[in-house]
């Protein structure tokens, strides 16, 4: 089904990047900073952010705080897809 997938150990987010024919999705809790950094730039974006709980601009210190809670909430799941070929970044999943 999946072409590879790619594990952290011991984390409760332990699926970290999954690939699948020409796309990859990269858990949001194992983003480096310039992917970090975009996804903020995403986040902020007027036409994303509209339709957010809260529709005010989000500071990179809310930012980080975010990411970093995310590796201990069960539930929540989010990834940023992008193309492997040529890298660029299609959006994020929310599951």
């Amino acid at each position: 089904m999946f072409d590879s997938i790619k594990s952290k150990s011991g984390a409760n987010r332990s699926l970290q990047c999954v690939t699948f024919r020409d796309l990859s999705a990269i858990n949001f809790c194992c983003l480096d900073p310039g992917d970090a950094a975009l996804v903020l730039e995403m986040r902020n974006h007027e036409d994303v952010r509209k339709w957010m709980f809260h529709s005010d601009p989000i500071s990179e210190v809310e930012h980080h705080t975010f990411l970093n809670q995310l590796a201990s909430r069960e539930r929540d799941r989010y990834w940023m897809v992008r193309e492997i070929e040529n890298q660029r970044v299609l959006g994020v999943i929310y599951l």
